[in-house]
């Protein structure tokens, strides 16, 4: 369930920019699969960091708690203040 405009509603139910993304739900292995995100800090597009060296990922999730996010996730909390 989410909430859309302070009404629950099955995410099935409401509009959404990948029109496809049901059409494997009932397949685990080939499903689409979401994750909340809480963020702590946003900055305008013009602001955005990206430094050489910087840890990226393709997926659309990843955890950064590998020692290879290290550096990453101290500058970014350096830059951001937090």
């Amino acid at each position: 369930m989410v909430k859309q405009y302070g009404t629950e509603a099955p995410l099935t139910n409401l509009e959404v920019g990948a029109p496809n993304m049901f059409d494997t739900k009932d397949d685990p292995d080939n499903a689409e699969y979401l994750a909340g995100v809480k963020w702590i800090k946003t900055v305008p597009v013009a602001e955005a960091i990206k430094e050489k060296g910087f840890f990226g990922n393709q997926n659309t999730v990843a955890t950064p708690t590998s020692p290879k996010w290290q550096h990453t996730v101290e500058r970014l909390k350096k830059r951001f203040g937090i």
